[in-house]
């Protein structure tokens, strides 16, 4: 899959089915809408795009709302490769996109590409102030003979599959329902930095991960998930939060412990793809109560890895 962001790279791409949208997430709602611009391109026997926006358009427009990224554009890429889109496009968003009337922006879209086909979902708007709408695309779409395809809603055990209701989940710690709508384990991704080593002290060494500032993080709490490093899965506890028992107004971490694994990782790239939650982060009477109850997190990450088919 190629990843296009400068636009004078997409002549090689005229006569494409065209999914627009954020993707943030590539949830299951998302995977619809590319799969149906991967069928329209073959009947109309041309290339599949996908075109995405950065920065996400409420970062841009709504800094104080915005709650992060579920997934950056290097996961995002990567998604849309698995899936078996053609090409992705990255379109910036700025001042000229944002104040663009619905007209305009579709014009753009269709000098640019001359699609054969456009694919929304349901709730697609799109010009300045999101004043356009899905019946204003169809009547533009059919002066110039571009199919315009809408995506019905998606949902997961009866809840509407959207962005916006993983990043709440994500921020009340409910991994496991982002994940049925992600229809995979949410990923953390960062470099392994170094820390101040108090796990290693307690029995319990960690792996610091620094992420992206734009990266939506799960609640505070301890978690179960899986890595890879060299391509050997482990079994690892993830605690994210401030380490309250240590002290107070600590800084916010995301220290990692792997099950089964010795040997440093700094200065690693390390993914860590979110099972379960545990438990709420909480304040310990003293260092011996927390390993007490780390021991006690280790045995349920292990059972619950163990439901997913992995022995930790």
């Amino acid at each position: 899959m190629e990843i296009i962001q400068n636009l004078t790279s997409v002549k090689g791409y005229r006569g494409a089915s065209i999914a627009i949208g954020n993707f943030d997430g590539v949830h299951l709602g998302h995977q619809q809408l590319i799969h149906q611009a991967m069928e329209s391109a073959k009947q109309h026997d041309g290339p599949s795009i996908v075109l995405t926006f950065d920065p996400h358009p409420m970062k841009y427009l709504y800094p104080e709302r915005w709650k992060g990224l579920i997934t950056d554009n290097q996961r995002k890429a990567e998604l849309m490769a698995a899936l078996g889109v053609d090409a992705m496009v990255v379109l910036e968003f700025n001042s000229w996109v944002a104040n663009m009337e619905p007209g305009a922006f579709y014009g753009f879209i269709r000098e640019l590409f001359h699609p054969k086909s456009l694919i929304v979902g349901f709730n697609f708007n799109f010009g300045c102030g999101g004043t356009g709408n899905i019946s204003m695309l169809r009547s533009l779409g059919s002066q110039d003979g571009i199919q315009v395809n809408v995506v019905a809603p998606v949902y997961w055990k009866g809840i509407l599959v959207s962005s916006s209701t993983i990043r709440k989940a994500l921020g009340e710690g409910d991994v496991a329902t982002a994940a049925g709508m992600l229809g995979r384990l949410h990923r953390l991704r960062g470099v392994v930095v170094s820390g101040d080593r108090r796990g290693t002290s307690i029995g319990f060494p960690t792996a610091n991960l620094c992420c992206s500032p734009d990266l939506c993080v799960p609640a505070r709490g301890v978690y179960a998930g899986l890595t890879r490093i060299e391509g050997k899965q482990y079994g690892c506890m993830v605690n994210i939060g401030c380490r309250p028992t240590f002290g107070r107004d600590l800084p916010f971490t995301i220290e990692v412990h792997l099950l089964g694994f010795t040997g440093q990782l700094y200065g690693e790239h390390l993914h860590i793809d979110l099972a379960a939650r545990l438990r709420q982060e909480c304040r310990f009477g003293s260092v011996n109560e927390l390993v007490t109850q780390l021991a006690k997190d280790k045995e349920k990450t292990r059972g619950i890895l163990a439901g997913l088919g992995f022995q930790a």
